[in-house]
């Protein structure tokens, strides 16, 4: 893996030193590891701390080598949090217009995700530092999970796994919302099984707040926590932060419902659908008979998987995480809307599953 990272490394709007940089480093990283488990320990000592400095080091690297990355997301992130300062409502303005006819007046996001990037914004005037910062929290927590079972060595090749993950920086570069969502997810899986479950929902519900589709993985967590985590005050706990989502509702209700309940319109929506990484595209190209009604079988399909998933997968005992990589793995692809940062957080997933069936820990 970290050798495929190695040559996989780099976002779109680099020159060609600046990837060559980054190859280089993590073939650096990659080699220290090839090193140890050949038996030649040395660097054992060095490894956690060259892996963090790295990290740093490259994403610092990536972020000032592509200033201004021609994508909606990173110019959204980087304006919203700006408009709400100035008391505009992030969901009823125009932000720098990014692609050709299109018009940017929209923000698909959950207001949380605004919220989050607002220090990062104000302090160093480029919200995929939040992005950095998610991640070395994620490496964090990594570490304690590993040092709860004793095996405090074993968790650097997981560590270096999740930050240099093929394609961590073009993710990074791109500022997509996943890796961040995804350090919610670990903050709470952390704390619960601490049994510190006051935070734990706390942490739920903040993995929550960032896009709308992740409302699917609900029944699935819910009915694996239900006994532990649904109390009245965790119930209050984690209906706060949906307090920001009403509140924008409320402020303007006709702003609010475009941009977050009906803007992955087919019709409407401004990202490339007909290049997206999904069934329907598949269909579009490989059946043209199929074209004009591709979206529709995928969705009946996707109703279809949620019966299946409703009486059936979720019902299986046990395979915790098997279960929710495989919902997110469907329901993406059976959505017309997916494209490389939904399936990365797929990938991130899958590999936090494989760490768990490596530490045997059972929830």
């Amino acid at each position: 893996m970290l050798f495929y990272s190695s040559i996989y490394y780099g976002g779109l709007y680099q020159n060609t030193s600046s990837i060559g940089f980054g190859n280089a480093l993590i073939f650096i990283i990659a080699m220290v590891f090839l090193v140890q488990y050949l038996g030649i320990s040395i660097l054992r000592n060095f490894t956690l701390p060259l892996i963090i400095v790295s990290y740093i080091m490259l994403s610092v690297w990536t972020i000032t080598n592509s200033p201004q990355p021609h994508v909606d997301a990173f110019i959204q992130q980087k304006e919203a949090p700006l408009k709400l300062l100035q008391g505009i409502n992030p969901y009823n303005t125009h932000y720098t217009k990014v692609y050709l006819n299109v018009d940017p007046n929209y923000f698909g996001y959950l207001p949380f995700s605004f919220i989050y990037h607002v220090p990062f914004v104000l302090l160093f005037s480029d919200p995929r530092y939040s992005i950095a910062v998610s991640n070395l929290i994620s490496a964090f927590v990594i570490y304690k999970l590993f040092s709860m079972k004793k095996r405090k060595d074993d968790s650097f090749v997981f560590i270096a796994l999740f930050l240099f993950l093929p394609r961590s920086f073009y993710v990074l570069e791109h500022m997509y919302l996943d890796p961040i969502i995804f350090s919610f997810f670990l903050l709470f899986f952390y704390y619960y099984m601490r049994k510190n479950y006051s935070k734990s929902i706390i942490f739920l519900s903040l993995f929550f707040s960032f896009k709308q589709h992740l409302i699917m993985l609900y029944p699935l967590l819910f009915k694996h926590i239900y006994s532990k985590l649904v109390t009245v005050k965790n119930i209050l706990i984690f209906s706060l932060p949906f307090l920001l989502p009403l509140y924008f509702f409320l402020r303007e209700p006709d702003a609010f419902l475009r941009n977050v309940i009906f803007f992955f319109n087919p019709q409407k929506i401004p990202a490339p659908v007909s290049n997206s990484l999904s069934f329907s595209t598949f269909l579009t190209h490989y059946f043209p008979i199929l074209s004009h009604n591709s979206i529709f079988v995928s969705f009946v399909l996707f109703i279809l998987f949620f019966i299946i998933y409703a009486f059936v997968i979720a019902n299986t005992r046990n395979m915790f995480f098997s279960k929710l990589v495989t919902s997110l793995l469907l329901f993406n692809f059976l959505m017309f809307h997916s494209f490389y940062n939904h399936y990365y957080l797929v990938a991130l997933f899958l590999l936090f599953d494989i760490m768990n069936e490596f530490l045997t820990i059972n929830v």
